[in-house]
């Protein structure tokens, strides 16, 4: 395999939601070599998927395959988002032995929601030591604020974008001039924290449908545990709904 091949291969595989270990093992490679191609591609920062030139978008190709094996599973989770969209607002695991097809569950899910005018963000767990905290939940949102005209993002964040900005640096570069976030003890900062990320998802989802997958979740440090459990406790009357493989997805 040249280095082209390998690049697309790895880039393929990490688009459809595996770890590096296992594309490690997949490939038969040490982690290191998949680390570095992950570097290369630019999916080493931003949760958005890169996909190798000359490849379809994961989404793109699934749309194109037949899905069998799940019919019960995807029935119940698309029920699950046309309640979401409808203001019925859950919260939905995708749970099971590893290889049982919770991530391909997942994908399938999220090219029906694309097709269906949702934007798609996704999130991974770093099953190694040394992730930042909140590391699942930083990928997406720092992919979605690139993306953002300025004055869209403002009108999203409100009061909350100097909090947000304290675990997502890039918001301060869309917003120069945030005042600083005001020092306080660390339960009230956290707090202060998750209803800021809870309130601008919420708005952001009135301008169009997000579906956030947070992958390998069983991976996630214990704040960003915390951060979805403030989340999903909010969901009721909102268009919200989240799957995940260990993933899932919302809309206001």
């Amino acid at each position: 395999m040249n280095k082209e091949q390998f690049l697309g291969q790895v880039g393929l595989l990490r688009a459809s939601g595996k770890s590096i270990r296992a594309i490690a093992l997949e490939l038969n490679v040490h982690r290191s070599n998949v680390e570095r191609a992950l570097k290369y591609l630019g999916q080493g920062q931003a949760g958005e998927l890169v996909v190798p030139p000359g490849h379809a978008r994961p989404r793109d190709r699934l749309a194109k395959e037949t899905f069998v094996g799940r019919q019960r599973e995807m029935g119940l989770l698309l029920e699950a988002l046309e309640d979401a969209r409808s203001g019925q607002g859950q919260l939905v695991m995708l749970v099971g032995e590893p290889g049982v097809g919770k991530t391909r569950t997942a994908e399938e899910l999220a090219a029906y929601a694309e097709k269906a005018g949702a934007q798609i963000l996704l999130g991974w767990c770093y099953e190694e030591s040394g992730a930042p905290p909140y590391w699942p939940w930083v990928q997406p949102l720092r992919s979605y604020i690139q993306h953002q005209d300025p004055d869209q993002l403002r009108s999203q964040m409100g009061a909350g974008a100097a909090d947000i900005a304290e675990i997502i640096p890039e918001v301060r570069e869309k917003l120069p001039g945030l005042e600083p976030s005001p020092v306080l003890e660390p339960e009230q900062a956290r707090f202060r924290l998750f209803d800021s990320i809870t309130a601008f998802l919420k708005n952001a989802s009135q301008t169009r449908p997000l579906m956030l997958v947070l992958d390998d979740l069983h991976w996630a440090d214990r704040p960003s545990l915390l951060l979805l459990q403030f989340l999903a406790r909010q969901l009721k009357g909102a268009r919200i709904k989240n799957p995940y493989s260990d993933g899932w997805s919302f809309r206001e």
